[in-house]
């Protein structure tokens, strides 16, 4: 249920798209007009995203506001908190959501009489899942030929990164426990790439670093970036804050960062620390070599404020060079 005032021209799209693929319905209320329904949920901002289990039971969203993360959420909460996958559902489960998880262990035995090394990491596994259960989404799989698959000893944890940002990551060679599985589920939970809003937004003025803006008009161009600037970004992350922000919500910050409305997507870098701006070159598109290159410049003390010109690449030599790494596509922690 959204919850509205006065109504939100840029979420309704967005809630369209995801009310076609949610079977759950999705309602809109205006608070102008439904005051005492608004005032009974302490709904005080607007827009408001609650998720309903009946008339009291109620979640609040507190995403991005796309469709696609509004249908992650809600699948988020109708599935169990660990599923088991087999050979038919695995793939369709491994891009369910942005980061999922899935623990490759061997097969339960019948031996109910003493606890075996297997049975503990699933213990841990499952424990873990159940405590992040509104987070994250996790599966298993007790078939050691889709492990194989993707280049994966039994046991081992994979992180499969599929709408996100980097590679895919597993945890695996270790002797597994609790406080292990849970670092690994936490650091996945970071994102190298993560988005700005009011409720975070002095969580990334960190003057010790560059905050490099990515704005944004539409949902798929910041999926489409946030993958794309990954690598750059978690090769640069010590020095260097990334983070998406959605220009028709944010416009005022663009603007005071002097970027062109017209020209979105667009990249903007500021230096806290002495208050200057760098701009990405709006007329060019925006490709992870040229922003790596930008950004190591600024670092390196070799930028003057203002548009930093970008030199003309092709678009698919940047993609093959992004797409280089492990053949099965995992980094192993």
């Amino acid at each position: 249920m959204e919850f509205l005032s006065p109504p939100s021209n840029a979420l309704f799209p967005e809630l369209t798209q995801a009310a076609s693929t949610l079977t759950a319905p999705l309602i809109t209320v205006d608070c102008t007009a439904a005051t005492a329904l608004c005032k009974k949920y302490d709904i005080n901002a607007y827009p408001t995203i609650r998720l309903f289990h009946g008339l009291e039971d109620n979640i609040r969203y507190r995403g991005p506001r796309a469709a696609d993360a509004i249908i992650s959420f809600m699948i988020k909460q109708q599935l169990p908190p660990l599923t088991t996958l087999d050979n038919e559902t695995i793939q369709v489960f491994k891009s369910i959501d942005d980061k999922v998880f899935i623990a490759y262990l061997p097969p339960p035995t019948d031996d109910d009489e003493e606890v075996s090394p297997d049975d503990l990491i699933r213990e841990i596994y499952t424990s873990v899942a159940n405590q992040n259960h509104d987070r994250f989404v996790f599966g298993i799989s007790f078939d050691p030929a889709l492990a194989a698959k993707d280049g994966l000893p039994v046991p081992s944890i994979a992180c499969y990164k599929t709408r996100s940002e980097g590679n895919n990551e597993a945890l695996a060679g270790i002797e597994f426990s609790r406080r292990k599985v849970e670092e690994f589920v936490q650091a996945m939970s970071r994102d190298v790439i993560g988005e700005m809003n009011r409720r975070n937004m002095q969580e990334y003025m960190q003057p010790s670093k560059l905050l490099a803006y990515i704005f944004y008009d539409t949902p798929s161009t910041r999926t489409h970036l946030r993958r794309s600037l990954g690598r750059v970004a978690k090769k640069l992350q010590e020095y260097v804050t990334f983070v998406t922000i959605d220009d028709n919500e944010y416009g005022h910050i663009a603007t005071s960062l002097e970027v062109r409305p017209e020209l979105l997507p667009a990249l903007v870098v500021h230096d806290m620390m002495t208050d200057r701006v760098f701009v990405y070159d709006q007329e060019a598109e925006i490709y992870p070599k040229a922003v790596g290159k930008m950004l190591l410049d600024i670092l390196q003390g070799k930028s003057t404020p203002g548009v930093q010109p970008v030199e003309d690449q092709k678009a698919h030599e940047e993609n093959n060079d992004e797409q280089k790494g492990n053949d099965n596509g995992h980094d192993e922690l």
